[in-house]
């Protein structure tokens, strides 16, 4: 900072700096500006990486700055926090889930070096891996890969949080399940989010303003920001933390982790991610599961936790999506019925025998989804708002195009019943003569 050039052109130490400074009553407004400077606002994106002897890290990069390894691509470090920056428009990376075979646990750097993945960063929470019920996979949250629904609707779990999904343009979305209809070509779980519009959050059960700190479990369940968790959650305030959300436009996307070794809290990772321009933040699985990977430019690292994970982000070279494939249609018999998640029979459908269906996971689509149905000539069908035929129920004998002008609603079935039509016969008093 007293570098400056004398009158003879030569490089010098001016002495007086912060005495000319004073005489300009410039030092009145370094308490404001120090702030500004220590959160990393002045940090400066070099076009070029650093020429390195070795691959670099990302604990190489000096704090509060980035490098580009590739157009679209910084690769940052700020108060012990690596953030990527991915411009989803320039960069020619696409992001993408990827689950652990066998729906069990693999290593973050080999579901990354598995993908050809640039970047990759941990997923969901997980629970009872390997999983052994299809779709294999142990992740606790709503989950769609390339269009493919992986959700384990066994649980409960995925309609209690929110999560991160993509359409088919790479447009992200942060929201509940009921919020994601549109982008569901790559989304998953996580929770919960922190950062709404630039607003940081952090509250625990219901609260009106931010807690802070560890929130505490009754009855099984920690509630943070509206979103119920198991009290696996009450430690998740001060531990190595995974961070993932986009800018205000939805044009960058982020990736952050704390440094190996680093405990960080939500709201520190929120302000480091705020400063590089995101306004929109999910927080991911962290403690042993919180690790990333990156492979570009001259730098290669990969953090892989203390424990192989369920499923992760990965940042691919773009391919476009392929011709979306038709839905099946679905035709029932005279002893079956159909259920569709659209208006007049269309969208994802499933066609069902005669039985018990006693939650969304048993029917085959998601919760809260059914909006028409049809019915066999020989059956009728009883839907139900909550599991196990619970709540509200509503009996159906003909085809019906639209739930909306029913008593059960649109999109509001939660279990469902395929019964034989009762049989009505008419007897006739005999005769006597």
């Amino acid at each position: 900072m007293g570098g400056v050039k004398g009158s003879s052109g030569s490089a010098r130490t001016d002495s007086n700096f912060f005495g000319r400074i004073a005489r300009a009553g410039l030092l009145r407004i370094l308490p404001f500006l120090a702030p500004l400077l220590l959160a990393g606002l002045w940090a400066a994106i070099s076009p070029i990486p650093p020429a390195l002897s070795s691959p670099g890290t990302c604990s190489d990069v000096p704090n509060g700055q980035c490098v580009q390894t590739r157009t679209g691509l910084p690769l940052c470090r700020l108060n012990n926090v690596c953030v990527v920056q991915v411009d989803l428009n320039t960069s020619g990376l696409a992001p993408r889930v990827v689950i652990a075979p066998g729906g069990g646990q693999e290593w973050l750097s080999t579901m990354a070096a598995n993908a050809g993945a640039i970047v990759a960063i941990n997923g969901d929470y997980f629970s009872g891996c390997p999983d052994t019920v299809p779709p294999l996979n142990c992740g606790e949250g709503l989950t769609y890969v390339d269009g493919v629904d992986y959700t384990d609707y066994t649980g409960n779990e995925w309609q209690n949080r929110r999560s991160l999904g993509f359409n088919t343009n790479y447009d992200p979305n942060i929201g509940w399940p009921g919020e994601q209809g549109g982008v569901h070509w790559q989304l998953l779980g996580g929770g919960p989010q922190v950062t709404f519009g630039g607003e940081y959050r952090w509250r625990c059960w219901y609260q009106s303003w931010n807690t802070e700190g560890d929130c505490w479990c009754q009855d099984n369940t920690v509630v943070i920001n509206d979103e119920l968790f198991g009290c696996s959650a009450t430690n998740w305030w001060n531990r190595p933390q995974s961070f993932i959300g986009f800018s205000e436009d939805r044009n960058t996307l982020y990736l952050a982790v704390s440094e190996p070794g680093v405990n960080k809290t939500p709201h520190q990772v929120h302000d480091v991610l705020w400063v590089h321009g995101a306004r929109y933040t999910l927080k991911l699985d962290g403690g042993g599961s919180s690790g990333m990977y990156f492979n570009d430019g001259g730098y290669f690292f990969q953090w892989n936790g203390s424990r192989p994970v369920a499923n992760a982000w990965v940042l691919v070279p773009y391919t476009p999506p392929p011709t979306p494939t038709p839905l099946p249609e679905c035709h029932p018999g005279p002893n079956q019925a159909a259920l569709y998640v659209d208006a007049d029979y269309s969208g994802q459908c499933v066609v069902r025998e005669v039985g018990q269906y006693p939650n969304p996971g048993a029917i085959g689509l998601p919760n809260d989804a059914i909006s028409s149905l049809r019915v066999g000539a020989n059956v009728q069908v009883v839907l139900c708002r909550d599991d196990n035929y619970g709540g509200f129920c509503e009996t159906f004998t003909a085809d019906d195009p639209n739930l909306t002008d029913n008593p059960i609603g649109n999109d509001q079935v939660s279990s469902a019943r395929v019964e034989p039509r009762p049989r009505w016969e008419v007897y006739l008093p005999a005769v006597f003569r």
